[in-house]
């Protein structure tokens, strides 16, 4: 994958959390489950690219390391 590919995931990601949250709250089983469904999906990335920055894409997705 390219950066540009990375970046959109992390946009898309990103938004559709933002609406999660604002629809159900911050504090729901929604949120929870983006936020571990985003970190493990980082993983994955990271595992098929080590130059991968998994912060900047976790924080690209709203979800703090």
């Amino acid at each position: 994958m390219r950066r540009r590919d990375y970046v959109m995931l992390s946009t898309k990601l990103g938004e559709a959390r933002k609406v999660t949250q604002q629809q159900a709250g911050a504090e729901c089983d929604e949120m929870r489950g983006y936020d571990w469904a985003i970190a493990d999906l980082a993983q994955v990335l990271l595992a098929d690219n080590a130059a991968f920055d998994m912060s900047r894409f976790l924080k690209d997705c709203g979800v703090q390391p």
